[in-house]
């Protein structure tokens, strides 16, 4: 299919930074050729935040990595929001479609979870990277994960609308819980899982409340801080868990209807 033969837009025009990412440029547009492409843009960006944090990207510093000028970046993108989605078309990079294709839908989502989990474990400005986000990502790389979730509900019979917010249910857990472990120590890029890792928190925790104050607290945090599990993994193990429990009656109530 040629750039003229596709659907012609029927909504807002295309930031773009979009319209590059998915080789939509018009044919005909004129200016000197461009001195890189929209691909390099998002790698040095992704790997300007894998050195230095994502705070430390912004539009003169992506543009400083590549040799340009800020003004010469802002050919490409035109906000840091398009930056941002740039890096995380890089960091999610594209799935294997085997991973949810004919393994029956349980097993799907769950390597589709685990999988998005590694990818933000493994680069963690990710998770600021979807905070600071001024929308959803746009990036084929992202559309793609979509798709190879959906592939797991084959044979399925749910509504559309619902294999979305099962999906949308699955991926919200598991950032929620990767920011929450590498904000408690538990995770990262850094992270030893050979080593012993106290459970910090609730060892404070533990110190604050009292029984007389906080009768289940207490008991809860003193039962925490003495479980050595793997925090990262059981949680997560936890969490998927429940969601998938909880999407097996829904899938088996309607099946009754």
């Amino acid at each position: 299919m040629t750039a003229s033969d596709d659907p012609q837009p029927t909504g807002p025009e295309l930031p773009r930074y979009v319209q590059l990412l998915w080789g939509r440029e018009p044919a005909g547009r004129r200016g000197p050729k461009p001195r890189v492409s929209i691909e390099q843009i998002g790698n040095a960006a992704a790997e300007l935040a894998d050195r230095e944090g994502f705070d430390a990207v912004s539009m003169k510093a992506v543009a400083d990595a590549l040799g340009m000028t800020a003004m010469s970046l802002y050919r490409y993108v035109d906000s840091k929001d398009d930056l941002v989605d740039l890096m995380l078309n890089v960091g999610y990079g594209p799935p294997d479609p085997s991973w949810t294709r004919g393994v029956g839908w349980r097993v799907g989502l769950d390597r589709w979870a685990r999988e998005i989990a590694a990818r933000l474990v493994a680069r963690p400005w990710m998770i600021a990277a979807h905070a600071a986000s001024g929308w959803a990502p746009l990036g084929p790389n992202v559309l793609l994960w979509e798709e190879c979730g959906l592939a797991a509900f084959e044979g399925v019979d749910l509504p559309e609308t619902a294999k979305l917010s099962s999906m949308l249910l699955l991926d919200g857990f598991v950032r929620s819980h990767v920011a929450q472990s590498i904000q408690l120590g538990q995770a990262g890029a850094d992270f030893d899982h050979t080593k012993p890792h106290e459970d910090r928190y609730h060892v404070f925790i533990g110190q604050l409340v009292t029984p007389e104050r906080f009768p289940l607290l207490t008991t809860a945090a003193a039962a925490a801080a003495d479980d050595h599990t793997d925090f990262y993994g059981g949680e997560l193990d936890f969490g998927i868990g429940v969601i998938l429990d909880g999407l097996a009656a829904k899938i088996e109530r309607t099946a009754s209807l």
